[in-house]
């Protein structure tokens, strides 16, 4: 997956058209990307996220919950891990977004990030 990201995102760089996502306010007009339904907006992040904690947390977790003996401490533990891992992330996110989203307004530098992420 991390291969297919990279593939990607050196892709991206090298196309004429703006990786970014385009926004308009044509009111009233019927073009076909602007019936994007929720799952389809989801799938993509839904994917990656399946992967990622099969990949990583998810088996972690799955080797400690073996270990822990009574089934209210398997909860306990698997509610803290859960509400630990979303508010981390969340804040590494919130933290990584702001500079990313100043980054992509600039065309050039986001083509040369995308490029640098996608060969690293």
């Amino acid at each position: 997956m991390l291969i297919g990201f990279g593939v990607r995102a050196i892709y991206l760089s090298a196309s004429p058209v703006s990786a970014g996502p385009t926004h308009s306010h044509s009111h009233g007009a019927t073009s076909g990307s602007a019936d994007i339904g929720p799952w389809a907006l989801a799938r993509r992040p839904l994917l990656v996220g399946a992967v990622h904690g099969l990949a990583g947390s998810g088996a972690l977790t799955a080797l400690v919950m073996a270990t822990i003996p009574s089934m209210g401490a398997r909860l306990t533990y698997l509610t803290l891990f859960g509400v630990g891992s979303t508010l981390g992330m969340a804040a590494l996110s919130g933290l990584l977004g702001w500079p990313i989203a100043r980054v992509g307004t600039h065309g050039s530098v986001a083509r040369s990030v995308s490029l640098a992420v996608g060969c690293i």
